[in-house]
């Protein structure tokens, strides 16, 4: 069959396979390539979102310790940038698990915000209420100190005007508790610093039984105090210290709700951490299968695309190189052999070299025929 093909038909048959092979091979693995793309275009936005969301945190975090409101103002941004790519990402999706996966995703974000703003609004009041607890904490002080100084200037008065052992031992004691009491306020002091550093409730503990300590001093001094206006004094620091008692008890519990908020904040963001590195981590494994696929792919297609081009070479070259002898051998035989002019190339076909061993056997039929007729003419002209 193809011994009737042209050869050069055959050979611009090579480089139209060869266009054949990649068009087949572009059509093949043009899909692929789209939703390879797809892929890592979903795992490049996964990273972003992730991204935004430990920036939002590293804000969270700066607000937390500066009580910088640029910092609050910067994880709202963050939070807002995560939404709109996160709704990106969505709309991506047409299978329900990551489309559903997605949506989660955005609901603890936005759940994360919410949370935020509850937070916020609970540490600008914890910090009005230390403000007020302060200052009730310096009243408190101010009145203990002015105590304990009207109890020293009275005892060194009686020291020096009194001889009255009684009187002086009461005024001693007294001395003794005004000067308990402002110690004991140390002690609440910085048992309150440490409380809204480090949020340890052992702290807050501290101050509750200071604030007991100080209350029970300063009943005691009352008891035993003769002056009106030390009395006064007394009871002065005792109001101061209810309020202060107050105030506290309100921060702690807007404190306690905020490590609460904060803990609820962290698990939101963790939860939508976690599910964004699970479908990063499932776009990739995708991503990796369809490269792995498109590799072999294109293997398969080169290698038997190769194949077929190689043996379609070798049969021309075999196919030329054969039939190139015979026509060779024929010449040979014309020129160095006994010149049999009955001889034929025997080349079937409709190609080229077909053509020129047809051509040379019709120039050797005509060869044949001149030398016929000539011995023709010479064996007449003889017989006359």
């Amino acid at each position: 069959m193809l011994q009737n093909i042209s050869i050069k038909k055959l050979l611009y048959s090579i480089p139209f396979l060869t266009i054949v092979v990649f068009s087949f091979l572009y059509f093949t693995i043009s899909n692929d390539i789209v939703k390879l793309e797809d892929k890592s275009t979903k795992a490049t936005l996964s990273n972003k979102i992730i991204k935004q969301m430990l920036d939002a945190r590293i804000s969270e975090k700066n607000y937390i310790r500066r009580k910088d409101p640029i910092y609050a103002e910067e994880l709202v941004n963050n939070i807002d940038a995560t939404l709109l790519i996160t709704q990106k990402l969505k709309d991506m999706f047409n299978d329900p698990q990551n489309d559903q996966l997605v949506a989660n995703v955005a609901t603890n974000i936005k759940e994360y915000h919410t949370l935020f703003k509850e937070y916020q609004a609970i540490r600008t009041k914890s910090l009005q209420m230390q403000k007020k607890m302060e200052k009730e904490a310096n009243d408190v002080e101010e009145l203990a100190y002015q105590v304990r100084k009207v109890q020293k200037k009275q005892l060194d008065q009686l020291l020096k005007n009194s001889t009255n052992i009684n009187r002086i031992m009461d005024e001693m004691q007294e001395a003794s508790l005004a000067n308990k009491i402002v110690k004991e306020l140390l002690f609440m002091r910085i048992n309150e610093k440490n409380y809204i550093q480090r949020k340890d409730l052992k702290y807050k503990k501290m101050v509750e039984d200071s604030i007991t300590k100080i209350e029970s001093l300063a009943l005691h001094i009352k008891k035993i105090l003769d002056s009106p206006r030390n009395k006064e004094m007394i009871n002065s620091i005792l109001i101061a210290l209810d309020e202060y008692k107050k105030a506290f008890e309100r921060y702690s519990l807007l404190r306690e709700n905020s490590i609460k908020i904060l803990q609820k904040m962290k698990k939101e963001a963790k939860e939508a951490e976690i599910a964004l590195t699970n479908l990063r981590k499932d776009q990739k494994q995708e991503k990796n299968a369809l490269m792995k696929s498109l590799k072999l792919k294109m293997a398969s297609t080169f290698i038997i695309s190769g194949i077929v081009i190689i043996i379609l070479i070798l049969y021309l070259t075999s196919f030329i190189v054969k039939n190139l002898k015979l026509i060779n051998e024929a010449a040979k035989d014309l020129v160095v052999g006994d010149g049999d002019l009955t001889k034929r190339i025997n080349i079937n076909g409709e190609n080229e070299i077909a053509s020129i061993a047809k051509n040379i056997n019709m120039f050797i039929q005509k060869v044949q025929n001149a030398i016929t007729e000539t011995k023709q003419v010479s064996s007449e002209a003889a017989s006359i």
